[in-house]
């Protein structure tokens, strides 16, 4: 290292400055909390948007998972990283979970999904640290099959979208009338929200949303009969 230092600063005060400098220089190491702010939020982007297009499960979140992507496993390392990752990664990535179904005929509350641990700890960085969801996407197990989402378009501007993968004859309507519900159900809910974001209670107002209309799909199917 020296030897090209001398060859390429082969001049002048420069010369016996950084040469020097070179000779005793050894490998040193540094806390990444020790970086500047902005240093930090530079190597969140670059871990964020190089795998934005892989969709998180709710499992990926869970300590030690080997399929997370590393801007996963790092929100595990301490409370700061957490609590400055967080908030950046939900801004560019729009998770998709499923909600799982202990029966196989019909949703169970969020919280109480196989995945408990990972709502646990996701639900231990606060009420408000855990809003930053702009927009979340829900598949139900079982039949009838429900797609829900929810959007954030601006402070409290909800766009909510319920549909089933099976049609019958008057479920347009309920459609329609279960979005404008959801949607009066999830403006209320920010209110609440320091952020205006969606976080877990909205999953679980969606989770109760899709059970209803799952209901009613049920009914119309049977007197069809």
């Amino acid at each position: 290292m020296s030897y090209i230092a001398e060859y390429v600063f082969d001049y002048g005060q420069l010369k016996s400055t950084f040469v020097c400098a070179l000779e005793h220089w050894k490998p040193q190491t540094i806390s990444f909390l020790e970086l500047p702010p902005e240093i930090r939020n530079m190597i969140y982007n670059l871990l964020v948007n190089e795998t934005k297009d892989r969709k998180p499960r709710l499992l990926d979140f869970k300590p030690g998972s080997f399929s997370a992507a590393p801007s996963l496993n790092m929100l595990h390392t301490c409370t700061q990283v957490q609590q400055e990752l967080l908030p950046l990664y939900f801004s560019i990535v729009t998770p998709h979970f499923s909600i799982p179904s202990r029966d196989g005929f019909r949703t169970r509350t969020f919280t109480h999904s196989f995945q408990t641990e990972v709502v646990a700890w996701l639900d231990k960085q606060g009420p408000d640290a855990v809003d930053y969801f702009h927009a979340i996407s829900l598949r139900s197990f079982g039949l009838p099959y429900v797609d829900c989402s929810i959007k954030i378009h601006k402070p409290m501007v909800v766009e909510a979208r319920v549909r089933s993968c099976k049609m019958y004859e008057g479920c347009e309507g309920l459609e329609a009338s279960t979005d404008q519900t959801l949607a009066e159900k999830i403006t209320e809910s920010l209110k609440l929200s320091n952020t205006g974001l969606l976080g877990l209670r909205h999953f679980e107002l969606a989770e109760e949303v899709i059970d209803q209309l799952q209901r009613k799909i049920e009914s119309l199917s049977a007197n069809k009969l």
